[in-house]
């Protein structure tokens, strides 16, 4: 979970107090998981129901900050608003890191025999490199770099 933001304006502050100080808007996208600080500073939270609402709004300077997953944003710019994309940036360090998960139904047939050949799967790419190979070929590398942060 990162902020993006307008890359002409200059952003700088070290809490989310801070940022109510200075006045900031922030949007996010209603019923995604919210960063608790974020919600606890009384900062202005403009919330939508998409996406792609939530980048018109900072692409239209109705909001100052987004907060959004990294690589959701840049897909979501890239695909529905190219026009924008190349305006907007996000703040660096991410305000969260989470794991991905795969979830699969306890009540479907065959669940356990596929989440352990999902498991070996996975496992045999890690080992002999092949996930990083991917994880270098698709994913960008600005989100590569993030990572690595």
């Amino acid at each position: 979970m990162v902020l993006f933001k307008l890359k002409a304006n200059a952003i700088h502050f070290q809490s989310f107090k801070q940022a109510k100080q200075q006045g900031l808007r922030v949007g996010r996208v209603r019923g995604y998981f919210a960063i608790p600080s974020l919600l606890e500073s009384g900062i202005s939270i403009a919330e939508v129901t998409t996406d792609e609402q939530l980048f018109r709004m900072l692409a239209r300077r109705r909001v100052d900050l987004v907060a959004a997953d990294l690589l959701n944003g840049q897909h979501v710019l890239q695909t529905f608003l190219p026009q924008h994309a190349p305006g907007i940036d996000w703040i660096s360090p991410p305000l969260e890191s989470r794991p991905q998960y795969l979830v699969l139904s306890r009540h479907y047939p065959g669940t356990e025999a596929l989440m352990e050949k999902f498991n070996l799967g996975l496992s045999q790419l890690r080992q002999s490199g092949d996930y990083q190979i991917i994880i270098n070929t698709l994913l960008p590398i600005s989100y590569q770099q993030l990572l690595q942060e």
